[in-house]
């Protein structure tokens, strides 16, 4: 009986433990930022996002709660929406994904930007699920029109990363569309670690997103995308300490003809 009771306590304990490690990235106020499970989450000013300055590759809809993954083979999965075809819905590789360079960490972004209703709280929206899948090959086939997640789990895709597994546990990601009102303007950066996903750029990436618990989903559709062109190349020591000795090299001739 002491060792039952021992063992129940121990699960309690868990428990309360996980509960209380649970993370709420808090993005509804301009310029916020927040950790969860490793990943970097920016709220962002309006951003470009005309033809050739970003690649959408996911857009989901439904009110109340919506789903969906990226994918080439049906538009329709999920809650994912036709709009724009299926150019806004398609599979991705690893090697298009834009890497930034954050306090010396390297990640991997992704662009939301969300469309919700104005007014009362309906502008605000929480993203409660978010992972990251990689594929060797692409995802050819669906069990159903719609498909369904098992789609995504059973397909061999390994899941690399995702927002409630890690030391922070069940997270969710709070969102204002207030901030930047209207399509096309961008709400928030998705920074995953390098280290999560790895550098094999032939691999295939799907994102899979859950959107409206606690605060529900309304009005028009989330997108997903991929800035165009932003990788920062990151120098090593050794070039970076040859920049800095050419700088002070420099400064030195300054000061000699000053003086």
């Amino acid at each position: 009986m002491k060792k039952l009771l021992l063992t129940s306590g121990c699960l309690l304990g868990l428990v309360v433990s996980q509960v209380a490690n649970a993370i709420s990235v808090d993005l509804t106020t301009a310029g916020a930022t927040g950790y969860a499970n490793g990943g970097y989450f920016q709220q962002i000013s309006p951003q470009s996002t005309g033809t050739g300055v970003i690649d959408p590759f996911l857009r989901i809809q439904a009110n109340g709660t919506e789903q969906g993954f990226n994918n080439s083979v049906d538009k329709f999965t999920l809650d994912n929406v036709a709009k724009g075809g299926q150019n806004y819905n398609h599979d991705i590789l690893l090697s298009e994904v834009p890497i930034v360079t954050i306090g010396s960490v390297n990640y991997y972004q992704f662009l939301l930007d969300i469309n919700e209703s104005k007014g009362g709280d309906e502008e605000l929206l929480s993203l409660h699920e978010l992972e990251i899948w990689l594929k060797s090959t692409a995802i050819t086939t669906l069990s159903n029109p719609k498909g369904t997640y098992s789609d995504l789990t059973g397909s061999g895709a390994v899941k690399a990363w995702d927002l409630d597994n890690g030391s922070d546990g069940d997270s969710v990601i709070e969102l204002n569309f207030i901030l930047n009102p209207g399509s096309g303007a961008g709400d928030m950066f998705a920074n995953i670690p390098v280290s999560a996903l790895g550098t094999d750029g032939s691999k295939y990436v799907y994102l899979y997103s859950a959107f409206g618990n606690p605060k529900t989903s309304s009005d028009g559709f989330e997108e997903w995308a991929l800035l165009k062109s932003k990788s920062t190349p990151v120098p090593d020591s050794g070039m970076t300490a040859a920049l800095l000795g050419l700088g002070m090299l420099g400064l030195g001739f300054l000061a000699r003809r000053k003086a």
